[in-house]
């Protein structure tokens, strides 16, 4: 059996520049968010090989020089708790295809405000790349 690949985004880039990332965590942090970041948080995000980790609308769990792609994907998936896209999934497909499906959404958003964004065309190209595996990933669960 072949190795499977994680549904969360492994993708490095340089960090986002760090004045941009402190409006936009006091911004999430004036609306009752929490982004947690230390040196335990970047090694517990290494253990499991992940940029980010969103526990649900209100918490990101991020690590000390985030990048610009992980910032971004995280922000998206809090939206989609706030938004019970999350939820609605689970009920309808079940954990994992509910990660899938919304790890997918979250690329393609993130393929189309790389300008906007400021993501860097490596990140970019491996957005897309990871896009596609997750696209083929559910190949043949429908």
């Amino acid at each position: 059996m072949g190795r499977c690949r994680p549904l969360a985004s492994t993708i490095e880039d340089e960090p986002m520049d760090p004045v941009r990332f402190a409006r936009m965590k006091a911004a999430f942090e004036r609306h009752g968010g929490r982004i947690l970041q230390s040196s335990e948080i970047d090694r517990y995000l290494q253990l499991r090989r992940v940029e980010g980790i969103t526990d649900n609308a209100k918490q990101i769990l991020l690590p000390l020089s985030p990048s610009c792609a992980a910032v971004f994907e995280e922000f998206i998936h809090t939206a989609q708790h706030r938004m019970g896209r999350f939820n609605r999934l689970v009920e309808q497909v079940g954990n994992v295809e509910a990660a899938r499906q919304l790890e997918m959404e979250a690329a393609a958003k993130l393929i189309r405000n790389r300008k906007a964004w400021g993501l860097s065309n490596g990140a970019t190209r491996a957005t897309i790349a990871r896009l596609r595996r997750l696209r083929r990933q559910g190949e043949g669960r429908n």
